[in-house]
């Protein structure tokens, strides 16, 4: 299996990717300084903190939405997906290709969400801007929200194998709804807190779960669809 994910990583990991993801990273470490620096000196540090964290949430919101599309959307695609017929064959199975290389995925994909995260956190801190529970838990829960439209991604990209239908969701991961106006089979919305934060509707091992099922569904798939050579 290790063998298999370092393959995955030397496809993956390409000049491509690696610029989109410095890019956007550095573009929220810019975005978060600037919102920093813009801030009212006489407004209070609570004031500071609910500004700041609202700010830099949409924009993380967004951009992650993009990443997570692109990484378990376009991944998926014949371009970035070629190279299975190197490996696909007697010794390595389709489930098996499949599976490592999601796995892969999942990990590059938290590891961006984790220095996004803590490049959110430490850039607040030069103001003495501290987070509270509620602000790093919704973090975790748009990271939950995010793998739900990474799945989905790869649910349209290995059915249509086409990018413009992946990222066509892209608006609907931005709209919030309330509680009684939600299409659960293309987002799971997230609502604001009345303590200056976003929480999940519904507790979160529901989406987990939800997600499972959704990435059983796209090995399925993977393993009978027709694959162009």
């Amino acid at each position: 299996m290790g063998r298999i994910i370092k393959c995955h990583f030397y496809y993956l990991m390409n000049k491509l990717t690696i610029t989109v993801l410095a890019i956007t990273l550095l573009g929220i470490m810019l975005f978060s300084i600037l919102t920093i620096t813009s801030l009212d000196e006489r407004i209070n540090y609570g004031s500071y903190g609910e500004v700041y964290y609202y700010s830099i949430y949409e924009i993380c919101k967004i951009i992650g939405s993009i990443i997570a599309m692109m990484l378990f959307g376009y991944s998926f695609s014949y371009l970035c997906d070629s190279y299975r017929v190197i490996l696909i064959g007697k010794e390595i199975s389709r489930a098996r290709y499949f599976s490592s290389k999601f796995i892969l995925i999942l990990l590059i994909f938290t590891l961006y969400l984790l220095v996004m995260t803590t490049l959110v956190i430490v850039i607040g801190l030069s103001k003495k801007i501290f987070m509270n529970k509620i602000m790093l838990k919704s973090f975790f829960d748009l990271y939950i929200i995010l793998l739900f439209y990474g799945e989905i991604s790869s649910l349209l990209m290995i059915i249509f194998d086409n990018i413009y239908v992946v990222f066509s969701i892209v608006p609907l991961s931005l709209i919030n709804y309330q509680k009684n106006l939600y299409f659960l089979v293309f987002f799971l919305p997230i609502e604001e807190n009345r303590n200056y934060g976003y929480s999940l509707i519904l507790p979160w091992w529901y989406y987990i779960t939800f997600i499972l099922i959704l990435t059983a569904v796209n090995l399925l798939i993977y393993e009978r669809k027709d694959l162009p050579n």
